[in-house]
């Protein structure tokens, strides 16, 4: 149980408390001087009450909706303190003070329950029959009981308090820097999405080992970027926490009768299914000796896509998906180290692994045949492991069942570019928010996954594809497309846009798509003398803060260097400088109170 998630059973607690005491006055009532003692009880606790509510209220200010905070204060017992979003938007806020956080939440916690030992109470929390009852000696019982143990309670109530003051006092001086530190988080965060993007393309790309006549469409969800990372954190804490939703696509073969009953070849059908992939812990070393021992969440698979007839031969036949040991090491001496690995991880502590489901994860030879060999006996259970043997160290990948977008028949992926052409359409128009949220989206991402196999060349609205569900789109369900084999030449994104040899391309482009995103049209060129017109229109249909980000993008207020030869990896400051459009955007979202 998390500290946070005790903070609620504590404020649950505490009312329980001051009930039993007040139970406990009722029965010295007609002892006066003792019955003031204990009220006097009463009304601290009931003032640290009040106290932690109003400090717990003011800490989720921000993170949760304002019903929710309602509900988590009315509800202390309720599922929302068990929420793992609102979990880690906590402990981003406490930072280095989460671990003190904690330790008095669990101060607090103990103390009530020495509280209610002393009380003797029952497991309902109430009275026990010997403290109950009206006749004198029932009274003066109590009275000598509780003269006994009133150090003990004042002791008691004495650390309570002090618990509530180191709160009160954490959350105001987290308060105050948590602007700064998210911005230092988030920066954090993405400094790493370069490097773990391209392990997981080498992944992949190493998976998909395959005989297929066609490539693979693979696309990868631009991501918030909405991970919170702390001091305290280490590298490998935090890939290990970020998640990557994947769609991948593959080809089944059609088959019908013919009038005789015989087989039909009909064509192929392009299907796609969603993945979610997550690095593991487990070193590559012993992760390849054996299959790891990995805790999964219960989510059920779908097979999602769209269909488009085409000819050629039907598929070779599949290949078995067991993992082979002589295939990766070769001989017995293979097969001995297997053996010892599985039997070394059946010996795991009881302890690590209570109240949970595990199975050992195998290795994925051919990701094709895996996709379409899945079937709904999969339920809940990851479907197997990818290795990058390229990177330092190497790194392993888990992939998981994932369903965001629905049915087969209920989406479909479309180009930003058809979206622009076509926005005179009431249906093909997105909402001021979501332009704004998806031009967040595409800052963060694009800033940072520029230079790496997902995006090797400067984006353009033909490289992003949206989501479309039922007709609508899904601004939050962005992707960047890559074909696995790869194309062995990529051609240019920009032939009629020349970004003039003082800007820098990345952010020229970025800042091209923003200005598209807001106008709802596609910008063949912009010439230096449209850029002033361009930015005052942009100014008239949306706030300052984008139009100054744009800005920021087609113009010179980034220092850029030409010199460096325009790789934007070749300079350190680049990343702290792209904050500063990444910043913009996220003070126009706020504007709009749409967090």
């Amino acid at each position: 149980m998390s500290g946070f998630e005790i903070a609620g059973v504590v404020l649950g607690t505490l009312p329980v408390i001051i009930h039993i005491l007040q139970s406990y006055a009722s029965s010295i009532s007609s002892l006066r001087r003792y019955h003031r003692e204990v009220r006097s009880l009463i009304r601290r606790l009931e003032t640290e009450h009040t106290t932690l509510e109003d400090i717990l209220e003011k800490l989720l200010i921000g993170i949760a909706p304002e019903d929710q905070i309602e509900e988590m204060i009315r509800e202390p017992f309720g599922p929302l303190w068990k929420d793992q979003e609102i979990h880690t938007r906590v402990r981003g806020r406490l930072w280095r003070s989460y671990g003190i956080f904690e330790q008095n939440i669990r101060d607090l916690r103990d103390s009530l329950k020495e509280i209610r030992q002393q009380l003797n109470t029952d497991s309902g929390g109430n009275l026990k029959a010997e403290w109950m009852g009206s006749t004198t000696m029932r009274r003066h019982f109590n009275r000598v009981v509780f003269v006994l143990r009133k150090a003990t309670y004042q002791d008691l109530i004495g650390s309570i308090k002090d618990s509530v003051a180191s709160l009160e006092s954490l959350m105001s001086l987290n308060v105050e820097l948590e602007t700064e530190r998210q911005q230092r988080s988030v920066q954090r965060v993405l400094k790493l999405v370069p490097g773990i993007t391209t392990s997981l393309f080498e992944a992949l790309r190493r998976a998909m080992a395959c005989s297929c006549q066609t490539s693979h469409d693979v696309g990868l969800q631009l991501m918030s970027h909405d991970q919170v990372a702390i001091p305290e954190d280490d590298e490998e804490e935090i890939l290990a926490r970020l998640r990557f939703h994947v769609i991948v696509s593959y080809v089944e073969t059609g088959w019908d009768q013919d009038q005789h009953s015989r087989p039909l070849l009909t064509g192929h059908v392009k299907k796609w299914r969603e993945v979610l992939i997550r690095k593991t812990k487990i070193p590559i070393s012993s992760c390849m000796e054996t299959p790891a021992i990995e805790l999964f969440p219960i989510s059920p698979p779908k097979r999602v896509g769209f269909s488009s007839p085409a000819k050629g031969r039907s598929l070779p036949p599949a290949h078995n998906n067991v993992f082979d040991p002589h295939a990766v090491f070769g001989g017995a001496n293979a097969r001995s180290t297997i053996m010892n690995g599985i039997t070394a991880s059946s010996a795991m502590s009881d302890a690590s692994l209570t109240s949970n489901r595990v199975r050992a994860i195998s290795p994925i030879k051919d990701l094709c045949r895996m996709m379409q060999s899945l079937d709904k006996q999969r339920v809940g259970q990851p479907y197997g492991q990818i290795f990058d043997c390229l990177s330092t160290n190497g790194k392993i990948y888990s992939i998981h069942p994932h369903s965001s977008l629905g049915e087969a028949e209920e989406w479909s992926l479309v180009p930003l570019r058809f979206i622009l052409d076509n926005s005179q359409q009431p249906s093909h128009t997105l909402s001021y928010q979501a332009k704004v949220k998806l031009a967040m989206v595409l800052a963060s991402n694009i800033l940072h996954l520029y230079g790496t196999p997902w995006l090797s060349q400067p984006p353009t609205h033909d490289g992003v594809f949206l989501a479309q569900h039922r007709g609508v789109y899904l601004s939050q369900h962005a992707f960047v497309m890559k074909q696995l084999p790869a194309s062995e030449s990529t051609p240019a994104l920009h032939p009629n846009n020349p970004v003039p040899s003082s800007r820098n391309p990345i952010l020229y482009a970025l800042g091209v798509m923003l200005a598209e995103l807001m106008l709802n049209e596609t910008i063949d060129e912009i010439w230096a003398a449209q850029e002033t017109m361009l930015l005052n229109r942009i100014n008239t249909e949306c706030g300052i803060n984008y139009c100054a980000a744009i800005r920021l993008c087609l113009q010179h207020e980034l220092d850029y260097d030409p010199i460096g030869g325009g790789d934007v990896t070749d300079h350190g400051a680049f990343q702290k400088k792209v904050s500063v459009v990444i910043n913009r955007l996220e003070r126009d979202i706020k504007a709009w109170g749409d967090f």
